[in-house]
Order: structure tokens, then sequence, then C-alpha cells
């Protein structure tokens, strides 16, 4: 019989050594518990919104804790891109392990855009991945008249106004956004303020 034995549950077992010395059988008999491992849940992938942070959690009345950051609390607080994990030891000497991806991201707004119906670069708008938003975008020319407004992710300008080509030139815009959803982490509403170069 081999001395070792992998149980797959947790439980109580009995555990029995048999041994043979000088044509004498001695034999011993031992209760032992298999405990179940502690449960740890960092969740899924975090979407976290630029500026903003997220406090990963490991649960609380264990042993020790070990981060990937090096930190041996609980819970750590979080605001850059990347894979996170904890490993935690309960007091009868289990571990366990999870991990986590924080992704970071945040909208990007072109600089230039060349509206001339070359098919390239002919329009200006909003890139991002997370479209759950209010979305309120106002573009202005250099005598703060506001040339073109967006409400949605879609929505683009092509360098017109009221139906007319505009100057090349640079213009200012202002975005406010609003998140609606759950699934994002944000300090709140956003505003952001910039230019874009007309060119033809």
């Amino acid at each position: 019989m081999s001395p070792l034995h992998q149980y797959n549950a947790a439980g109580n077992y009995m555990v029995t050594l048999n041994e043979s010395f000088n044509r004498n059988n001695f034999r011993d008999s031992l209760l032992i518990t298999i405990h179940d491992l502690p449960v740890i849940n960092l969740g899924d992938t975090i979407l976290l919104y630029s500026g903003a942070s997220v406090v990963l959690t490991a649960g609380q009345g264990f042993q020790s804790y070990l981060w990937s950051t090096g930190s041996t609390g609980y819970a750590i607080s979080v605001e850059s891109e990347g894979n996170y994990w904890a490993k935690i030891e309960d007091y009868h000497c289990c571990y366990n392990s999870d991990s986590v991806y924080v992704k970071v991201f945040n909208y990007f707004f072109p600089t230039a855009f060349t509206p001339n119906d070359d098919g390239k670069n002919d329009v200006f708008r909003v890139l991002g991945i997370y479209t759950n938003i209010k979305l309120a975008v106002y573009i202005y020319d250099r005598w703060g008249q506001m040339v073109y407004q967006m409400d949605n992710l879609s929505q683009s300008w092509d360098g017109t106004f009221q139906g007319k080509k505009c100057p090349v030139g640079t213009y200012s815009w202002v975005a406010n956004i609003e998140f609606l959803g759950n699934d994002i982490i944000t300090k709140g509403k956003v505003t952001l303020k910039g230019t874009v170069i007309l060119l033809r």
C-alpha cells in the first residue's frame, strides 16, 4: 500500500497504519480532517476610467495575505492597468489564490482631421470602448460660436456649419461624459476640453 493518498473532498477520514516488525504486527488509527480551501474571489475583468481607482479585497478573517504588489493586507487600492493576484492562507494552513485584470481606458479625441472627401480622416469623432454613456460634445470656432454638437459616439463632425464648409483653422471642443452603467469604476461625470485642427 502506498503511504500517500489524495482526498478529493473535504471531510473527516479514518486513517489506519499497519506495520510489521520482528514478526509482530502493529496497527494504529487516527481520525483526520480535510478542510475546504479558503474562498477568494477578486472578480472578473474590471473596467476603470483613467484617473479613478478601485479597491480589490481578498476577504477578511484569514491568517495571511500576499498580493502581487507585495502588500500583505486584505485589500489594496489600484489605479493602474494590469493583472493583480492575491494569495491567502487560513488558520488551517490551507492556501488559495485568485487574480483579476484591471483595464484602464479613456476616450480619444483626434487633434486634426481633413474633411476633403478622400475617405481618410474625413471626420472628427470621439473614440472609446465604453458606450453606455450620456455624451455631449460642443465644438466652437475661433470666435466662440458653436458650429456642431454631438450627443452619442456614432456621430461625427464633417467640418461644415449650416451646410457650408468651415474654414481651415483650430477649433475648440468641450465634452461632458456621464457613465450610466454599473460595470465601470469612475469618479463620476467627466468633463474634457481640447482643440482640433481642421485641414483641407
